[in-house]
């Protein structure tokens, strides 16, 4: 059977409803244990967007949680979703995360066999204007500022802007000006550009700047499955081990990172 990118993120927004469900009910199940002498050291490359969705990949390093599972892991800011996707084709780097729309792209035009292998955030972003927007429907006539126009949170802000009437090249145009902080960058520093979506740290730093908040995205399209965490197919069947221990310490430094007791310091 074919899945189409509608039945797949109804599929994903699904499996959270009942992820939550369940949590709200039950405690956590206890993540996988490996006796340390029966681990073998591994290095990974991840490739990430900077930003404050890789808190739980930062927790995990800063708390030992991959070193107590002999993993390692060199993190590498990518600048754009086409070089991430082009990379992790590539073998550039073994795991990538980032909003799972990249993934189906890649599955779905580029006809790379990839898997999505964990979840991450429902979306921190926000669709962020310059002053004189004034709301979504102020977009009319407008420059759209994207990492890349057809994939993850480029999608999104043209579903908002569809939702409210407006049609990308007949109502405003697009640009793709790059990932999170050359997008912030853009959109502080140049006022052809009217509004685009970001995500934390970036959407404080073009507020301090000038910019407006015309809504978060869950608020304007509804439920998301953002940030998640793919692979090639052939790499995670020839390393299932690693990958399970890497997902497990990247849970362990989400539950931490979640912990109200650890609010300040993940502020920090």
């Amino acid at each position: 059977m074919t899945m189409t990118f509608h039945s797949f993120k109804q599929l994903l927004l699904l499996g959270a409803a009942a992820l939550v469900a369940g949590c709200a009910s039950a405690p956590p199940p206890a993540l996988p244990s490996v006796p340390p002498a029966a681990m073998q050291d591994a290095h990974l490359r991840v490739n990430v967007f900077p930003g404050s969705t890789n808190l739980p990949l930062l927790v995990a390093i800063d708390k030992g949680f991959l070193r107590e599972r002999k993993i390692s892991v060199m993190i590498q800011n990518t600048p754009d979703s086409n070089q991430q996707r082009a990379g992790l084709a590539a073998g550039r780097f073994e795991i990538a995360h980032a909003a799972v729309d990249n993934a189906l792209a890649m599955v779905e035009s580029a006809k790379e066999d990839v898997i999505i292998v964990a979840g991450g955030d429902g979306s921190m972003n926000e669709f962020m204007a310059r002053g004189d927007v004034n709301g979504i429907a102020g977009m009319r006539g407008k420059v759209l500022a994207v990492d890349a126009p057809n994939t993850a949170y480029g999608l999104a802000a043209k579903k908002i802007l569809k939702n409210n009437g407006l049609i990308e090249g007949r109502d405003y145009t697009v640009r793709a000006v790059g990932g999170s902080s050359a997008r912030a960058k853009a959109l502080a520093e140049d006022a052809t550009l009217a509004g685009g979506m970001l995500n934390p740290p970036f959407a404080f730093i073009v507020k301090e700047k000038g910019l407006k908040s015309l809504g978060t995205q869950v608020s304007l399209i509804g439920a998301y499955q953002a940030t998640g965490a793919f692979v090639m197919r052939k790499w995670a069947a020839a390393n299932a081990g690693v990958l399970e221990r890497y997902l497990a310490a990247y849970i362990e430094g989400q539950r931490y990172a979640m912990n109200p007791a650890n609010r300040a310091e993940m502020i920090k």
